[in-house]
């Protein structure tokens, strides 16, 4: 199942008092972060099942974007990693990543795959080893969910700091679900099963246009009956420098 919708800031813009994103996690992001080195060997069997959807469409509008220095923040295993790389073969491609059993089992792949103009480097997405203003697109995956709201905003800035002004963002978060049958991560989480790495339902798109991002859509994927929204926006010209 899949919807398209595009916003402007009249649409997106949260209640008052209301917060635009979930404001309870309940369990530490660095718990997540050992969660997800521990399962490395089995990610991509759970990928597959789960997200190759939201895959095909972060692949398209990355690929949309033309290229140049594309940066994928939350790797993974590296298997996007592996396409946005093939997809820029004229550009810089980069992953980052927190985990190191991820980040190891990345580094295996892109060594099988013998590709050219890419990287794999440990990083934080609250705090990005990266130049003001010199990424053409950057995406990430099931990242921001884990995150509590004030480290939501400042990964979301640090998105906004290193994009020049009229680069991408793709982003992918599980998101509230719009269909009963699509409530099975919400009855889970917080619970000792790691169905969904502990990620809650979250949308990005209101704190987006306070950060003067435009252009933003959002598609509502679900498979398996995990909800996605998969966000694309643009950083503004304007704002932020």
């Amino acid at each position: 199942m899949q919807h398209h919708e595009q916003f402007t800031s009249h649409d997106e813009a949260p209640s008052a008092g209301q917060p635009p994103v979930a404001p309870a996690i309940r369990r530490n992001p660095a718990d997540v972060v050992r969660l997800y080195s521990r399962v490395a060997w089995a990610y991509e069997t759970w990928g597959t099942i789960a997200d190759s959807r939201v895959r095909r469409r972060v692949r398209e509008l990355v690929r949309q974007s033309g290229g140049g220095h594309v940066v994928e923040a939350g790797c993974g295993t590296g298997a996007l990693l592996i396409n946005l790389a093939r997809d820029n073969s004229h550009g810089f491609t980069v992953g980052l990543d927190l985990a190191p059993g991820m980040l190891a089992a990345a580094r295996r792949r892109m060594t099988r795959q013998q590709l050219g103009a890419v990287e794999i480097r440990r990083g934080d997405v609250r705090e990005l080893i990266l130049a003001d203003n010199g990424v053409d697109t950057l995406t990430s995956s099931y990242v921001l969910d884990i995150l509590p709201p004030d480290e939501i905003v400042a990964a979301l800035t640090e998105f906004r700091r290193v994009l020049r002004p009229g680069g991408r963002l793709v982003l992918v978060n599980v998101t509230p679900a719009e269909r009963r049958r699509h409530r099975i991560p919400e009855l889970v989480y917080g619970t000792p099963l790691p169905l969904t790495s502990n990620c809650r339902g979250i949308r990005v798109a209101p704190l987006l246009h306070q950060l003067g991002f435009v252009d933003i859509t959002r598609d509502y994927v679900s498979q398996i009956g995990l909800p996605s929204e998969v966000v694309c926006a643009t950083r503004g010209v304007a704002h932020g420098g």
